[in-house]
């Protein structure tokens, strides 16, 4: 049988409801699979919306559909996330890059304004998005950078590639504090979007969210913020003078990542809001923390 693409739109949307995804988002990924599996944008679709789809298609779309039901992200489903405008790959073991994020990355880039050539310091790179989405907006740009997991490794090399951005990346595998003493005083930013959710909420998340890696969810300590008491003694030792560290935090965690900041002798820091009105990063200056904390 054949199925016009405004027949399989509503199958599609069907299908995802029964998952118990709700509308709004069963629409929004029913566009995301359409384009995917058939290469036309919404208006193409709505401009022929009786244009019947390929077999291949077809067989592409119950595929994912069958990935969804068993608890498969999308982006796992597509191969794909999109992220400050780019494409970027992402697999199984990867951490999945969220819109949440883009505030961290436009809070960086606004705090580098005036910064000619700057060099930033991420550790956990994940797909890559932090870094090479501020390489892609700042040409001038370097990065060096950090990841544990050796399939994340891997896919950062393969989307700092496809961005054209690979010149400029000094990617490490490893453990990120013994990467950070090879660091001394030279970087302008340090940046991290660190695993933060606290063991004990493993039990209220989502099934697809538990599907990304474990190292990249929960966060070290009872309340989940080890990452962060690590960062604020360790990071101002890769800064330069004037340097500065941004990080994400969960919800609720602004305010004592702050504090966390504070106490360890970071300048002014403080919390910048995202889109939905959250605490989502906190940012401080480093000052001549490199030194302070060097042993």
């Amino acid at each position: 049988m054949t199925f016009a693409v405004r027949q399989f739109e509503r199958l599609i949307r069907e299908s995802l409801s029964q998952t118990g995804i709700e509308d709004s988002e069963a629409r929004s990924e029913c566009d995301l699979i359409l384009a995917h599996t058939t290469g036309w944008t919404l208006a193409q679709r709505m401009m022929d919306p009786e244009r019947p789809l390929t077999e291949d298609a077809r067989v592409q779309i119950e595929k994912i559909l069958a990935q969804r039901r068993n608890g498969t992200p999308l982006q796992y489903c597509l191969g794909e996330a999109w992220f400050m405008g780019h494409r970027f790959i992402v697999r199984s073991g990867v951490f999945i890059p969220r819109a949440d994020t883009e505030t961290l990355v436009e809070t960086v880039l606004n705090r580098l304004n005036g910064i000619s050539s700057p060099l930033i310091a991420e550790v956990g790179t994940g797909s890559g998005a932090i870094s090479l989405s501020i390489l892609a907006a700042r040409p001038d740009a370097r990065a060096v950078a950090t990841e544990i997991s050796a399939i994340a490794h891997q896919t950062t090399l393969e989307n700092a590639q496809n961005l054209s951005v690979i010149d400029r990346l000094s990617l490490s595998h490893g453990d990120w504090q013994q990467w950070l003493t090879s660091l001394s005083n030279e970087c302008d930013a340090f940046v991290s979007n660190p695993p933060y959710i606290p063991k004990y909420q493993e039990s209220e998340l989502a099934r697809e969210v538990l599907n990304e890696p474990y190292i990249a969810l929960f966060g070290k300590d009872e309340d989940g913020l080890g990452f962060y008491r690590d960062f604020a003694r360790l990071a101002g030792r890769c800064l330069k003078i004037g340097g500065f560290a941004a990080v994400e935090t969960g919800d609720g965690q602004g305010d004592p990542v702050v504090e966390i900041f504070h106490s360890a002798g970071w300048q002014n820091p403080l919390t910048v809001f995202d889109l939905s009105g959250h605490k989502r990063v906190v940012v401080a200056s480093g000052g001549n923390l490199g030194t302070i904390n060097a042993s």
